[in-house]
């Protein structure tokens, strides 16, 4: 069981008790019927507790049934247990489990148990938890409330293990089974739901299943709490970049640049990222350019330290096309098309490129070679003016089979 799931535990402190005694032994010598000398009087004798038969027999009661393990005595009256997970299937076979022992237990008039709250695991990711009450109990007797009354004093609650499903999610997320991995985010934050690490990864998960709006919401819920969460604002202002709303993406890059330069927690604030501050500013450019602010992209592209990075090249090349200087953007991307980083994208430029500078042959070359590297994008990119001839000469079929996602 989870810790933050575990009952309170109050420790019981019993006081031994301490008798003040004076007795007398009394020898009785069957022949002569002398009578030994008086003892010493005894002023204090420390013994063990005094416990009533009838409290050790309604705790030795518990303990002998195999079903049961006692997690904690809270006190005289109290306790809790752990109910063995092969008696239960599911609510319905707890619910009858749990009216069978409680009729047992409470029936005996000697038991001074009043509260039993209780656990009981159904598989690795969930488990069963609520309370038997005495009281409960003898309302339901007295005919005083019903059955279905009763049961539901019993508060049964379905619960999940946070650790197994982590590891769960993790598997998921290598695997890219982002299906599954909603899933199993999903159930985390009902057991836990202002736990805003786990919202962060859920947003990440719908960010990565396109799904911006939610992902979006799921940002903002996060920011809303934490609103210099360094990693929900720099996938936040994504998001909205891919949304189209790149003024709301500028402003929110910018937050990040700005905590990235604060002097005394940048470097803190650059770990939690897990990112370079090129690729900060990268976005920030690139948001810029869509928004048509072309001077500030010019100006934010000439902090970026590392110039030869692909992403850098193609906003330089970007940048060139809107200008139609066609050939110097065109130089630019050669320098870079056979890096392997971006070369979907990096092909993708290049055809348009070439058809910007109504070169046929080297569009249908680039087009081919992204065909091979991602068939989904060189789908879109047929149905671009223009691209229907390049695609027929291609021999590319009108419904690409098997494109990766």
């Amino acid at each position: 069981m989870s810790r933050t799931c575990q009952f309170i535990v109050i420790f019981l402190c019993i006081t031994l008790t301490v008798s003040a005694c004076d007795f007398f032994v009394e020898k009785e010598v069957v022949k002569k019927r002398k009578v030994e000398a008086v003892r010493p009087k005894v002023s204090t004798v420390v013994t063990s507790p005094v416990v009533p038969s009838n409290k050790i027999t309604c705790l030795e009661n518990i303990k002998s049934n195999k079903a049961i393990t006692i997690k904690q005595t809270i006190s005289p009256h109290v306790l809790t247990i752990e109910v063995d997970s092969n008696k239960i299937v599911d609510e319905a076979t707890l619910v009858q489990w749990l009216s069978q022992f409680a009729q047992t237990l409470f029936d005996q008039e000697s038991c001074s148990l009043t509260k039993i709250y209780f656990s009981t695991h159904l598989d690795v990711f969930s488990y069963f938890q609520g309370v038997l009450k005495k009281n409960d109990y003898s309302f339901y007797k007295q005919r005083r409330i019903s059955e279905a009354e009763w049961v539901k004093r019993f508060e049964i609650k379905k619960m999940e293990t946070k650790e197994a499903l982590n590891i769960e999610l993790k598997k998921m997320r290598e695997l890219k089974d982002l299906g599954s991995a909603l899933k199993i985010v999903t159930r985390i934050l009902n057991d836990d739901i202002n736990n805003q690490d786990v919202k962060l990864v859920k947003a990440n998960i719908l960010l990565d299943m396109r799904s911006y709006s939610d992902a979006l919401n799921t940002y903002e819920d996060v920011l809303a709490s934490q609103p210099d969460n360094i990693r929900a604002l720099f996938n936040s202002a994504f998001v909205s970049k891919e949304m189209g709303s790149f003024a709301q993406a500028i402003e929110k890059t910018k937050k990040v640049r700005d905590l990235l330069a604060d002097k005394e927690k940048g470097s803190k604030y650059l770990a939690q990222l897990g990112l370079s501050l090129d690729t900060v500013l990268l976005q920030l450019a690139e948001v810029y350019l869509k928004n048509n602010e072309t001077a500030l992209a010019v100006a934010t592209l000439k902090d970026i330290k590392n110039k030869s990075a692909a992403a850098y090249v193609l906003l330089k090349a970007q940048l060139h096309r809107l200008t139609q200087k066609y050939e110097e953007a065109k130089n630019e991307l050669m320098t870079v098309v056979d890096s392997g980083d971006w070369q979907d994208v990096i092909l993708f430029n290049m055809v348009l490129l070439h058809l910007d500078l109504k070169d046929k042959g080297g569009a249908k070359q680039y087009f081919e070679m992204l065909s091979d590297v991602n068939k989904k994008m060189a789908q879109e990119l047929s149905l671009v003016n223009n691209l229907p001839t390049i695609q027929e000469e291609a021999e590319l079929p009108s419904e690409i089979e098997g494109g990766e996602q």
